[in-house]
């Protein structure tokens, strides 16, 4: 599935019609090509490699209400999630995920440097907060917009 101008993209929002709460950090639907995706990012603890597979499986479980919806309404649904482990390690399947989603490699590998190099700052932020009890950032923390 490529994201072009036919497609209809959702951040963080509930999909018309679906009665659940669930607000999938992405969803992508492309009415045209009967097709959409819904992406969720998540942040486990990574004690082992086993933690971003966990964590993986449980996005796609808990998406799979939804998938089930957008597949009765006759599209083909893909469900899966952006793992990146809180102290920066980068699942290889996401590589998958990305790829699938039409994202070009050189937008790919700058998406990887700067998810983990986010990833270790706030985690060593939080750490240093912990240890010193001195705060790391500013409250009004700002956002940039997602473009």
């Amino acid at each position: 599935m490529s994201a072009n101008f036919r497609s209809k993209l959702s951040v963080e929002k509930s999909v018309p019609g679906f009665p659940g709460r669930l607000l999938p950090d992405l969803v992508i639907i492309d009415e045209v090509n009967g097709s959409a995706a819904i992406v969720d990012v998540c942040c486990p603890f990574e004690n082992r490699y086993l933690a971003l597979q966990v964590a993986r499986q449980h996005k796609r479980d808990k998406y799979a209400p939804l998938a089930d919806h957008l597949r009765s309404r006759g599209l083909t649904v893909t469900c899966d999630a952006i793992v990146v482990g809180a102290l920066g390690c980068w699942d290889p399947e996401n590589e998958k995920v990305l790829t699938h989603l039409g994202i070009p490699p050189h937008v790919r590998a700058n998406l990887k440097r700067k998810a983990v190099s986010d990833v270790i700052r706030w985690s060593r932020d939080i750490y240093t907060e912990h240890v010193c009890n001195a705060r790391q950032y500013k409250e009004d923390v700002v956002l940039p917009p997602i473009s």
